[in-house]
């Protein structure tokens, strides 16, 4: 599975969603970028 993840895509799918609203998957997905972003983890 890539890792990689099209931000704009993700905030497409996230949009207008309350955080209890979101799947375990959109979870990780959106915990992975924000991790990403930070730089802890290599492209």
């Amino acid at each position: 599975m890539p890792l990689s993840i099209d931000k704009q895509q993700l905030k497409e799918k996230l949009k207008g969603k309350l955080p209890e609203q979101l799947t375990q998957k959109e979870k990780d997905e959106l915990l992975l970028q924000i991790v990403r972003d930070l730089g802890y983890l290599e492209e």
